[in-house]
């Protein structure tokens, strides 16, 4: 029995030392390995919400550009010249769907289709875009979603905030 004794004592010291190093083994290989696809994950859900708010911001502006590039092409030098809205609006379409379509080739965000709407009084005009649709941006590992609608108003040439 006591010959048995010192051979248990080193198999419970052998089993021991498996389950450190394989614990060492988890922690620093497997685990650091988990930590890094989650920091990726982490970072992709970042890019995908500033890409969103990138594009929220952006959609002012573009509606703007747009409805100047408009004004450019039928020759207009102001709000006041626009006499009929709904084909004025035939001008902008076209252009803002060109911005549409770059925001979704170069920076990833979907932009649904929609409806222009414009209501002008004297030099002032006040500039909508809608959609049923959402803002959109999917990857491998996250999908995000936001409100795609704006309103502007313009006075002028001018775009108030």
């Amino acid at each position: 029995m006591k010959g048995i004794v010192p051979l248990i004592l080193i198999a419970f010291a052998a089993m021991a030392s498996i389950l450190i190093a394989e614990g060492i083994f988890f922690n620093v290989f497997i685990g650091s390995r988990a930590a890094k696809e989650e920091t990726t994950r982490e970072l992709e859900i970042l890019t995908a919400v500033n890409k969103i708010e990138m594009v929220k911001r952006g959609l002012p502006h573009a509606l703007h550009y747009s409805f100047l590039e408009a004004m450019k092409e039928a020759g207009y030098n102001s709000v006041e010249d626009i006499k009929d809205s709904s084909e004025f609006v035939k001008r902008i379409n076209p252009i803002f769907n060109e911005y549409r379509m770059a925001s979704e080739e170069n920076i990833g965000v979907k932009i649904p289709g929609g409806e222009i709407t414009l209501d002008i009084s004297g030099n002032q005009a006040v500039l909508s875009f809608s959609s049923s649709g959402l803002l959109a941006y999917e990857s491998e590992f996250v999908k995000v979603y936001d409100k795609s609608s704006v309103t502007i108003k313009i006075v002028g040439n001018s775009l108030i905030e």
